[in-house]
């Protein structure tokens, strides 16, 4: 089966600016958008629970959202994870 790449929506540079990501948020944000809950997220990058949990609510915050779902949604917008059909 062929996996297609759709470019995302640009986001408004204010946005982009906005969501500035740390290294290890990205990384956090991209197993979210594989499906993976917190304690695995934790149990594949050697980290606590809290930790990724910590992660979580910056990437939130720094996306202006409350949830995983939207979280993954406004970074798509924003051209920060690309959508795949």
């Amino acid at each position: 089966m062929r996996v297609l790449h759709i470019a995302p929506e640009p986001g408004t540079y204010q946005e982009v600016q906005q969501a500035r990501l740390s290294g290890r948020e990205f990384q956090i944000l991209r197993l979210v958008a594989e499906g993976l809950e917190s304690r695995e997220i934790a149990g594949s990058l050697f980290l606590s629970t809290r930790t990724v949990d910590f992660h979580l609510a910056s990437i939130y915050r720094k996306l202006d959202v409350n949830n995983r779902i939207r979280a993954l949604s406004a970074a798509r917008r924003v051209g920060i994870l690309q959508s795949e059909l």
